[in-house]
């Protein structure tokens, strides 16, 4: 999910930045289905098994933003 993140921010802004930094950009610029999505991967814990459908969504979502 961050990775992801920052490559939807290269993407926007052909720049580089941390991962967290890139999650809160996207939870704050990308549609707010993520926010919850983006928030869980920030906290990321080996308790909490990762929604992965959701994910594969996001980056599939991701795919598409590449191709525009």
């Amino acid at each position: 999910m961050l990775t992801m993140c920052r490559m939807r921010y290269t993407l926007q802004y052909g720049v580089v930045v941390s991962k967290p930094m890139a999650a809160r950009w996207a939870q704050a610029a990308l549609d707010s289905r993520w926010t919850a999505l983006i928030e869980a991967a920030l906290a990321w814990s080996n308790d909490i098994a990762p929604d992965l459908g959701e994910t594969l969504r996001f980056i599939d979502d991701t795919r598409q933003a590449s191709e525009r």
